[in-house]
């Protein structure tokens, strides 16, 4: 009977140390996976967090990229207009939309400088080559001569030929040649280079390069001004002198080179332009 008790207390204390074995143990795993709960949790605001900065900085970036892009296309507006932007140049060929003020002033600010001037320096030629306008060349063909008219529209005398030099400056545009009221020839460009002043444009031969096939001439004269007769001699010596050097067989307006988009040369009297 004793051994039959104690056989029976020993089978009990198995089982309770059997319970309590994988009690502790479902314990121990459900700490576990406590922790392993825990920790995925902090990974995931850790991870929420570093989105959270990744896609501010994204955001501020995008905001930087559009701020410089807005200033790109400021400068590539205001640095890569051609000539035909300027409302003032004969690119343009239209007329400029000043309000009738502004005109009235700019009439009464205008000086004649031919009227002061010494015929004597009407027809020469004074060097001074810029550095914009252009693109170098060598042995090009030059068959055509294009004149074309320019006046200030940046305020002040019409005829200010700084001013307008300055504005087709800001273009990044210029002739090769440019006849002041007072009959002096400014050479801008050399004829050897192509300078940019023609723009979409085509000879009657169907030649649609026109810069690379010719000479382009400015005559400082407005809209509603004649040529001095200073200026036609100017031209007039200048056509002679590039005759000589190149096999001209055109001398056009801008106005025919692209007709429908051009409007100038203004002011011109063909009649008096010995082609």
């Amino acid at each position: 009977m004793e051994k039959k008790k104690i056989s029976i207390l020993f089978l009990l204390g198995l089982v309770l140390a059997a319970s309590t074995f994988f009690a502790l143990r479902q314990i121990g795993q459900s700490k576990k996976t406590v922790n392993v709960i825990v920790a995925e949790s902090g990974e995931e605001k850790k991870a929420e967090s570093q989105e959270a900065q990744e896609i501010a900085v994204a955001n501020e970036l995008g905001a930087d990229k559009q701020d410089g892009n807005a200033t790109d296309g400021k400068a590539a507006s205001s640095t890569e207009q051609p000539l035909a932007t300027n409302k003032q140049s004969s690119a343009t060929g239209q007329p400029a939309k000043d309000n009738p003020d502004k005109i009235a002033t700019d009439k009464q600010q205008t000086t004649d400088n031919s009227k002061n001037s010494n015929n004597a320096d009407a027809g020469k030629i004074v060097s001074e080559l810029v550095s914009w306008g252009f693109q170098k060349s060598s042995g090009r063909t030059i068959k055509a001569i294009i004149v074309h008219t320019s006046y200030n529209n940046l305020g002040g005398d019409v005829f200010d030929f700084d001013k307008v030099l300055q504005e087709w400056k800001d273009a990044g545009v210029a002739p090769h040649y440019a006849i002041d009221r007072s009959g002096v020839i400014h050479q801008l460009v050399s004829d050897n280079n192509i300078a940019w002043h023609a723009g979409v444009s085509k000879l009657p031969d169907g030649t649609t390069d026109v810069n690379r096939a010719s000479i382009g001439i400015e005559i400082i004269n407005s809209q509603d001004s004649k040529f001095t007769d200073q200026q036609y001699a100017a031209l007039n010596s200048l056509i002679a002198t590039l005759k000589k050097k190149n096999p001209i067989k055109y001398i056009l307006g801008h106005d025919e080179i692209a007709p429908g988009r051009k409007t100038d040369p203004w002011g011109i009297a063909w009649n008096k332009v010995q082609k």
